[in-house]
């Protein structure tokens, strides 16, 4: 199935298609750009999927980035995953990073606000990112989710909405 689906985002950065990852889909084109993931996260009890326990966190976007411009300074999320990205290819930039430590959020938010935060770990998770030079935006959270993980806290059609502008963008180049 990896790789199919690695096959599938080839194929479409062939064809210059904008892309949205969310989840798995972050992950999956993080690895097709050059980067690696963080197999099994320590933090998990913070991003786990539990019906009988749903859980929403904390997320603070980098400013000048997509995140930032949609959602502001901070926001809620939910998180279903127990792998995240590790190292970012040079190429893809962070736009939403969820902190375990809040003393050491500025010095993250600041990292990733200079183009120098490269590296997921399970004190920050990269919860965001973007290409630098292509239409793709990956998303870790599930904007998608109805019912106990729906994200009440914010629009969701913020996200469908600006990658619906990159689309627009991309087919005026």
């Amino acid at each position: 199935m990896d790789q199919q689906q690695f096959d599938m985002i080839d194929r479409a950065v062939q064809l210059g298609k904008p892309l949205l990852g969310i989840c798995r889909g972050m992950q999956l084109c993080n690895v097709y750009f050059g980067g690696s993931l963080i197999q099994d996260i320590g933090c998990k009890e913070d991003h786990r999927y539990d019906p009988e326990n749903v859980r929403f966190h904390e997320l603070y976007n980098v400013p000048g980035t997509f995140m930032y411009q949609l959602y502001g300074a901070r926001m809620k999320g939910n998180s279903l995953h127990h792998q995240a990205v590790k190292r970012l290819p040079d190429c893809l930039a962070v736009s939403q990073i969820w902190c375990r430590d809040s003393g050491k959020l500025e010095h993250y938010l600041e990292l990733a606000r200079s183009g120098e935060l490269h590296q997921g770990s399970d004190e920050c998770v990269l919860e965001a990112v973007y290409h630098k030079d292509y239409p793709f935006v990956g998303i870790q959270w599930h904007p998608e989710m109805v019912g106990p993980y729906y994200c009440r806290h914010v629009d969701l059609t913020k996200i469908p909405g600006y990658f619906y502008q990159i689309i627009q963008a991309h087919r005026e180049m």
